[in-house]
């Protein structure tokens, strides 16, 4: 697909490192930092029906997802993952107001995956604004080792 680029509101752009989806049928494309001040693009807007990424800074009504270390959206609604690494203390914000509880103890690491989350060593999704997790573990490496109660229950390696 040939895509063309334009920037709105920015010139200095960032390397893209995952995309998820975004508002209106598009998709949020990240890579850099939210919070990137000056001249530089915080985030860009991918449009596959018009084939169009545009390099964007955040305008007011999204100003609140700078903290995010995660971000994505189902339908209207915007889901920020904000990772505390000082006490692990981690949470899922929805639109800017509501907190969706995180159901593990210190998770330093996480981010979202399609439809599902991957939070620390769990694969877990979000239903009806509640995170449900697999008690199945996973750890990659130069393998990929999935495990539960302390065996493993699938190992590959690549």
């Amino acid at each position: 697909m040939k895509i063309s680029r334009k920037n709105e509101g920015c010139s200095h752009s960032s390397k893209i490192e995952r995309i998820h989806q975004w508002l209106d049928g598009t998709f949020i494309a990240l890579g850099g930092n939210l919070s990137a001040g000056e001249d530089s693009c915080q985030y860009v807007v991918l449009d596959t029906i018009s084939g169009t990424l545009t390099y964007k800074r955040l305008d007011k009504n999204l100003e609140w997802i700078k903290v995010c270390d995660d971000v994505r959206a189902w339908d209207d609604d915007v889901y920020c993952l904000l990772l505390d690494e000082k006490d692990g203390n981690s949470f899922v914000l929805k639109n800017e107001k509501d907190s969706i509880f995180a159901p593990m103890e210190k998770l330093f690491d996480g981010r979202f995956c399609g439809n599902m989350m991957e939070l620390g060593v769990r694969v877990c999704s979000l239903t009806r604004d509640e995170i449900m997790c697999s008690d199945v573990k996973w750890t990659g490496n130069r393998e990929l080792e999935f495990y539960r109660n302390d065996g493993t229950v699938i190992h590959l390696e690549y």
